[in-house]
C-alpha cells in the first residue's frame, strides 16, 4: 500500500503519473492536503477514521488480535481517540499512519516500529512531497533531481545506505522509530529510543526463560491469521520455534522454504513435516529457476524496493509471487535470531553486514578504520576521484554516530545500529518487496516483547562484540528450546541444519553433541561458505550477457573495473558483491531516465 502526499497543495496533481494507475484522491475537501493512495486491490488494508480534531488514514496491515481487542472497527477507533506518537511502537504490524489535525492543520506521518517501511520527505519552492516511495516524489517534484554520490558510495561499501541518504540528494528518509510532522516547516521527531530500553544489570539469562518463553508464546498467539497461512521453516531455530506455537494453538497452516533441492534448508523442514503432519511446500532454486526466473525476478525486485535490494535476493520475488497463489499471509523469523544472538562472523555477515562496516566498530582506533575502509576493495568499482569529497563527508557521519553512543558498551553500540539501520536496511526490502503479494508478519519484531528481552541476559545486546565461542552463543538459542518444548515438543528431537537438535540446549550431556557440531562446522567452514544455496553464482554467469547490456554509469562507476570482471570466474562473495554494484547501477540509470 503506497502513498503521496502533497502538502501544501500548490498545483493540479490529478495528472500524477505512477507505476500503478489506481489511484485515488482520499481527501478532497481537506484545506491545503491532497493525498493519494495506490494500489487500491488491497482495500482491506486501509481505514479511516474521523474524530471533530483529527482525521486518520491506516495503511498496511495492523494485525487486530480480536481474542484481545475484539471488534476490528472499535479497535481503530479506541487508537484514534488514545493516540500518542509514543504509543505506534506497540502496534503489531507494517504500516502507516497518517494524521491530520483539522484545528491546527498539521499533518503528521508515521510508520510502524524501527520503520521498516520508510517515509521519504522533499521540500521545494514552498511546498512538501511525503511518500512512501522514491519514485513517487521524483515524478512529481518540480526540479530535477540530483544523484547522490554518498549513496552511492554506501550502497558500494555496506550494500545499503546507513542513515538516511536516498539516491537523490534533495530526498531523505525519516530516521528509524520518528515520525515527520509538516505545519509551516519541517520537523522530524523521535518517538523512541532504543537505548533507553537497556539496563545496567539485566536478569540473569537462566533465570529469565521461563518468563520470557510465556510471553512470546502469548505474544505469537496474536499474529497468526485467522485463515490458512504459511510459516518460513528452514533448518534454523526461529522457524521451528514458530511451527511449534502454530502446532499448540492448533492453526491452519502450511510450512515453506527455498534453496538447492540438497541444501538443508529444504532437506530438514520437508522430512520434519512429514513426521509432524504439517505441509510442506519447498520453493526449488534450481536450473530451471536459474535459466527462466532469476534475472527477470531480479529486476522486479530492485525496481519495487528502489535499488534498496540486490539480485542477490532475486528468490524472494520468485518465492513470494508463487506463495501468493495459495495464501495472503505468511509468517516469519526475521528479526529473531538478531535479538538473541550477538551477530558474529560467519559466511553470511558479509551479506548482512559487510566487513567494512564490521570493522568501523571492531578497531578501537579511529585511525584505523578510516584506513581501513579508504583500502577497502570494494571501492575499486567507484570512479573514486568523484566521491573524495563525500568520502570525507561519511567518515564525518559515521564518527558523529558512534560517539552518539559513547557511554554504551561496544556491543550496546554495535546493537544501536542493528536496531536503528540494520532492521530497517536489510530486512526492510524483503518485507517491503513482498507487500506486493502478500503480508509478512514478524512475531519477534514485537516490541512488547523486546522490552521485556532487554531487562534479561537473553537478548544479544548484553553479549562480547562478535562473540565466537560457541558456550557463550549457546544460551541465544536456549529460548527457542523452551518455546517448542512448551508448546510441540515432538520438534525438539529433529535435527538443525547447525548439527545438534533443541533438545541439546536443554541437557548437560547436549552440550557436548553442540561442541562437536561446532567443530565439524569449523573443518568445514570453507566448502560451505562457497556453496551456492540460492543459486547467485550460477545465476550471474548464466545471466552475464544480459548485465553486460547494461549502460555503464562511468560517472560513478569504474566502467574499466566493472568490464574486467565479467571476465573473471567469480566466487559466491564476488558475485554477490558484483552484482549488489549492477543492482545499484540498473536503478541509477532508471532514475536518470
Amino acid at each position: 500500500m503506497n502513498f503521496l502526499i502533497q502538502f501544501p497543495h500548490k498545483r493540479n496533481c490529478k495528472k500524477i503519473r505512477t507505476f500503478n494507475t489506481s489511484v485515488r484522491l482520499c481527501l478532497k475537501g481537506s484545506p491545503g492536503l491532497n493525498l493519494f493512495i495506490f494500489d487500491l486491490e488491497n482495500k482491506n488494508l486501509i481505514k479511516e477514521i474521523e474524530n471533530t480534531r483529527y482525521k486518520y488514514i491506516f495503511l498496511g496491515d495492523i494485525i487486530v488480535d480480536k481474542e484481545k481487542e475484539g471488534d476490528v472497527n472499535s479497535f481503530f477507533e479506541k487508537i484514534a481517540a488514545n493516540f500518542t506518537p509514543g504509543k505506534i511502537k506497540y502496534l503489531k504490524g507494517f504500516f502507516y499512519i497518517i494524521q491530520i489535525d483539522k484545528v491546527k492543520q498539521i499533518l503528521r506521518v508515521f510508520n510502524s516500529v524501527f520503520s521498516i517501511l520508510p517515509i521519504y520527505y522533499y521540500q521545494a519552492d514552498g511546498y512538501y512531497l511525503v511518500s512512501s516511495r522514491l519514485d513517487l516524489i521524483k515524478e512529481n517534484s518540480k526540479q530535477v533531481l540530483r544523484i547522490n554520490e554518498k549513496f552511492v558510495l554506501e550502497k558500494t561499501l555496506f550494500n545499503y545506505p546507513l542513515f538516511n541518504d536516498t539516491l537523490f540528494s534533495e530526498i531523505r528518509t525519516v530516521p528509524a522509530n520518528s515520525y515527520i510532522q509538516i505545519e509551516k516547516k519541517i520537523q522530524l521527531k523521535k518517538h523512541t529510543d532504543i537505548t533507553d530500553y537497556y539496563v545496567s544489570s539485566p536478569k540473569p539469562w537462566r533465570k529469565s526463560l521461563n518468563e520470557m518463553s510465556n510471553l512470546f508464546l502469548e505474544t505469537v498467539k496474536g499474529y497468526y491469521p485467522g485463515e490458512n497461512f504459511f510459516i518460513s521453516f528452514t533448518g534454523g531455530f526461529d522457524g521451528r520455534t514458530l511451527v511449534a506455537a502454530a502446532k499448540k494453538y492448533k492453526k491452519d497452516f502450511a510450512a515453506y522454504s527455498y534453496g538447492t533441492a540438497d541444501c538443508a534448508d529444504i532437506v530438514l523442514p520437508k522430512e520434519h513435516c512429514e513426521k509432524i503432519n504439517v505441509p510442506f511446500l519447498p520453493v526449488y532454486l534450481d536450473r530451471s529457476y536459474v535459466e527462466n526466473q532469476f534475472f527477470e525476478s531480479g529486476l522486479e525486485l530492485i525496481e519495487k524496493t528502489e535499488g534498496n535490494a540486490a539480485f542477490s535476493r532475486a528468490h524472494y520475488v520468485y518465492a513470494a509471487k508463487l506463495l501468493s497463489s495459495k495464501t495472503s499471509f505468511i509468517v516469519t523469523g526475521n528479526f529473531g535470531s538478531e535479538l538473541f544472538r550477538t551477530i558474529h562472523n560467519m559466511p553470511i555477515t558479509g551479506l548482512i553486514i559487510s566487513r567494512e562496516l564490521i570493522e568501523i566498530y571492531k578497531q578501537k582506533d579511529e585511525r584505523d578504520w578510516i584506513n581501513f575502509l579508504k583500502n577497502s576493495p570494494r571501492l575499486n568499482y567507484l570512479n573514486m576521484p568523484r566521491f573524495n569529497l563525500v568520502f570525507e563527508e561519511l567518515i564525518q557521519e559515521i564518527i558523529e554516530y558512534k560517539n552518539q553512543g559513547s557511554n554504551l558498551t561496544l556491543n550496546q553500540n554495535f546493537y544501536r545500529f542493528v536496531f536503528e539501520e540494520l532492521f530497517r536496511k536489510y530486512f526492510g526490502p524483503e518485507i517491503i518487496l513482498q507487500s506486493y503479494f502478500l503480508c509478512n508478519r514478524t512475531p519477534f519484531l514485537n516490541f512488547k516483547f523486546i522490552e521485556k528481552l532487554l531487562k534479561t541476559g537473553l537478548s544479544g545486546v548484553y553479549d562480547n562484540f562478535f562473540e565466537e565461542n560457541p558456550i557463550k552463543r549457546f544460551k541465544g538459542q536456549v529460548l527457542y528450546a523452551h518455546i517448542i518444548k512448551k508448546s510441540f515438543p515432538g520438534l525438539l528431537k529433529y535435527r538443525t541444519d547447525r548439527g545438534y537438535k533443541p533438545v541439546d540446549l536443554l541437557t548437560p550431556i547436549g552440550k557436548f553433541n553442540i561442541l562437536k557440531s561446532f567443530i565439524r562446522k569449523r573443518l568445514f567452514r570453507t566448502k560451505k561458505s562457497t556453496a551456492d544455496l540460492q543459486k547467485v553464482n550460477e545465476s550471474f554467469l548464466f545471466n552475464a550477457d544480459s548485465w553486460k547490456s547494461f549502460n555503464i554509469a562511468d560517472e560513478f562507476y569504474n566502467k574499466e573495473y566493472l568490464e574486467k570482471k565479467f571476465l573473471e570466474k567469480e566466487s559466491i562473495k564476488d558475485a554477490n558483491v558484483f552484482t549488489a554494484v549492477l543492482s545499484t547501477n540498473w536503478f541509477l540509470r532508471k532514475m536518470m531516465a
